[in-house]
């Protein structure tokens, strides 16, 4: 529901629209590949800098998930900012 939000707040703001990839199961490699697309092609749409790597994470371990889910949830406050959602 976010994503879907977001892309709509996105093209009412810029006009702009992008692609956003089906997130899936929660921890795999693609799962998270598929989070760093969405996020790049959100924050182009936006005329943001390309989000920080998200990719890069075990997220079986503690301190890596952490890091991730503090990363992911600064970088969605940036996002949800610039679409007029926050």
């Amino acid at each position: 529901m976010f994503q879907h939000a977001l892309a709509q707040a996105t093209f009412q703001q810029t006009g702009n629209t992008y692609k956003a990839f089906p997130i899936g199961t929660p921890g795999g490699p693609e799962w998270l590949q598929a989070i760093q697309q969405t996020y790049q092609n959100a924050s182009a749409a936006l005329g943001l800098p390309p989000p920080p790597d998200l990719e890069s994470y075990s997220l079986d371990e503690p301190a890596d998930w952490s890091s991730w889910t503090f990363i992911l949830s600064q970088t969605t406050a940036s996002l949800q900012r610039a679409a007029g959602l926050a």
